[in-house]
């Protein structure tokens, strides 16, 4: 069995001011930061089965928390609201897990949010 499972991969584009899309018509930071590692973690935890110590670790960011200040001290704060963009299919023309409107920094922000709340779940 595997026992080992390290989610690092992200992208992070601050300073865009229009949502780019994958091939899969996800909005490039929320699929990247996000949804590969839901989707990675999904397919792999049943291997993990028997394993005599499991672990999944998800690389999180400073940012992705509001009681910091790189998460909280600067504009604009994570926040996920009722994920009424990933209820809505994530898809374009849906770009924040939020569903709002795009902004980069809050999309990175988010997705390290997310992150959280999956590893909370695991």
């Amino acid at each position: 069995p595997i026992d080992r499972l390290v989610c690092n991969a992200a992208v992070y584009q601050p300073t865009l001011d229009y949502p780019k899309w994958t091939e899969d018509d996800h909005e490039q930071q929320m699929q990247i930061n996000y949804l590969s590692h839901f989707l990675l973690t999904s397919l792999i935890m049943p291997k993990m089965e028997g394993a005599e110590d499991p672990r999944c670790i998800m690389v999180g960011s400073v940012t992705g928390n509001d009681n910091t200040v790189g998460g909280g001290g600067v504009w604009p704060v994570a926040d996920l609201k009722d994920m009424e963009g990933l209820e809505l299919g994530g898809k374009n023309p849906v770009s924040m897990i939020d569903g709002y409107s795009f902004n980069g920094a809050k999309g990175y922000k988010d997705t390290k949010l997310a992150l959280m709340m999956l590893s909370m779940i695991l």
